[in-house]
């Protein structure tokens, strides 16, 4: 149960990394 809690926090994680330097880029 936990390790799957961890997955989905880590792909949370991954998201919110890629959007932020998604937005970084586009203000460029």
């Amino acid at each position: 149960m936990q390790t799957i809690y961890m997955a989905t926090f880590n792909c949370l994680c991954c998201k919110i990394h890629t959007h932020i330097i998604f937005q970084r880029t586009n203000a460029l």
